[in-house]
Order: structure tokens, then C-alpha cells, then sequence
């Protein structure tokens, strides 16, 4: 009872406040200074939103959070998750990936999805640690990008399912005759990577051509294709007489059974 009274107090996951950009910036810069760079403007764009910071007198140990994925709100992918390196091996790290897959569990979170690379160091792949904390809580790697961050670096995506979250009964509503795809975007967090934008049409496949043109045009490295497995059935012929390769799938990503399906090609 005393201890609980005047003892040290432990370590808490609150909501990221703007007074914690700064040392969680820094924390971020200690595993790799270009996530740094990227996590502070989008921090800052954000104003936190979705983020927390693992606190304990005052001073931030870590920092997590989780976004909504674009498709449904049961959907959900773990965001910039770092601890301070004079905390690695004390559990902290656990304990804060732990409270973060809490909070999404209540929310109603049906799986989380964890972006990471492995990215490598004077040899050493410096994600492995965070690799092997997520997969004690039971994510599966679902899906290997090679060359999506830069051409020795694979992306590399973990898949959660929440136990506790009751899944929907699938529902085949697809009715999508056709796929248009309409633009190039960069691709997050990818040098020389452009992801194809597309919208369902009436019937058949196109845009293609152009798009991959237009990528060419701005000196693409690699280009992206990402859709629902429904119309990547429907694409999927034209895309691999683009010379485009089916990459792999991120299982009942849009719905329960209607993964989300990912092509490369590559034009360097």
C-alpha cells in the first residue's frame, strides 16, 4: 500500500500532446535520422493524432500509435513505434505495444497491420529486435515488397488479428466490372517508387499505358500496384503483360476474404 502511495510510479501510455514532439523526434532519430525527418513533419501535420507516448516521471520512454486503414475503420496500422535506446531489454517496449493493441482492442480494431523493412546497418539489420517483439504477440509476415524502399530494401508487412474483435460475416458485394487506373503518386517512404491510383469503371482495364508512361517520364525507379483482390483478378492479365509481378497479398484487408493485392514493376 505505501509503495503504491509514495513509490516510484511506473511508466504510462497517454495520448502524444505537442510537448512531446520533440523528444520523440529524438528518440526516432536514435534507430534512423530519414524516419525522423519523415515522422516530424508528419507529426506535425497531424497534430498527434492517433499517437502516444510511453511517459514515467516526465520524461518519454517511447512513443506508438496507430491510423485508420483508408478502406473501413476496423482496419488499423501501427504507426511510428520506437523506444529509447537506454531501455531496450527492460520490457518497457513490450509493455508499450502491449497498451497500444489494448487501446485498438476496445476500439473494435478487427487487425492490425505493421509496416517495417529490413533495412541493414554495417550488417545488421536494425528492425530485427522490433521483428521479434511482434511476432511474440503473434503477427505473421504477410507480405514482402522487394526494392520498395530502395533497391536493397524490402518492405516488409506483419498482419494481427484482434482475438477479441467478433469478424463480420463476409459478404461477397463486388459487383466491379472494370478497373481505371488514373494517376502516379511518390510512394510513401520509397526512393524513386510511384504507386499507380485507380477507380473502378464500367468495364474492362485502362489507363495503364499512360500511367506507366507518365512514370517513366519522372524517372521512376519502381512502380506500385495495390488493389482489392476482386479487381486484381480483373487486372491481373494486363498487369503482367506489363511486366509487372504479383508481390503477395495483405489477407481480408478490405473486408473479411477480399485481401488487398500488391504488383511491382520495375524500370531500372
Amino acid at each position: 500500500m505505501f509503495g503504491n502511495l509514495f513509490g516510484k510510479k511506473g511508466p504510462v501510455l497517454k495520448k502524444m500532446e505537442s510537448r512531446h514532439f520533440r523528444q520523440a523526434i529524438e528518440i526516432i532519430a536514435q534507430t534512423d535520422e530519414d524516419d525522423a525527418a519523415e515522422a516530424e513533419e508528419s507529426l506535425r501535420e497531424r497534430e498527434g493524432s492517433g499517437m502516444y507516448v510511453l511517459e514515467e516521471n516526465g520524461k518519454v520512454l517511447g512513443l506508438t500509435g496507430a491510423l485508420p486503414a483508408d478502406v473501413n475503420g476496423d482496419v488499423a496500422w501501427l504507426s511510428w513505434t520506437y523506444l529509447h535506446e537506454d531501455f531496450h531489454g527492460t520490457g518497457k517496449g513490450r509493455f508499450m505495444v502491449d497498451e497500444m493493441l489494448g487501446i485498438l482492442s476496445g476500439s473494435g480494431v478487427r487487425k492490425i497491420f505493421i509496416a517495417t523493412s529490413d533495412y541493414t546497418e554495417d550488417g545488421e539489420e536494425i528492425y530485427a529486435a522490433a521483428h521479434k517483439l511482434y511476432e511474440s504477440f503473434g503477427a505473421e509476415v504477410e507480405m514482402r515488397i522487394p526494392h520498395y524502399h530502395d533497391v536493397d530494401e524490402t518492405k516488409i508487412v506483419y498482419g494481427m488479428v484482434n482475438p477479441n474483435s467478433d469478424l463480420p460475416t463476409s459478404e461477397d458485394n463486388s459487383t466491379a466490372t472494370g478497373v481505371h487506373f488514373s494517376e502516379i503518386l511518390k510512394a510513401p517512404e520509397s526512393t524513386g517508387g510511384y504507386a499507380l491510383g485507380w477507380e473502378i469503371s464500367d468495364e474492362g482495364v485502362t489507363g495503364l499505358d499512360e500511367c506507366l508512361k507518365k512514370a517513366r517520364e519522372e524517372g521512376a525507379r519502381i512502380v506500385f500496384a495495390s488493389l482489392p483482390s476482386d479487381l486484381s483478378i480483373l487486372a491481373g492479365e494486363q498487369l503482367k503483360d506489363c511486366g509487372f509481378e504479383r508481390c503477395g497479398e495483405l489477407r481480408d484487408y478490405h473486408n473479411i476474404e477480399l485481401a488487398d493485392v500488391w504488383w511491382s514493376l520495375n524500370l531500372q
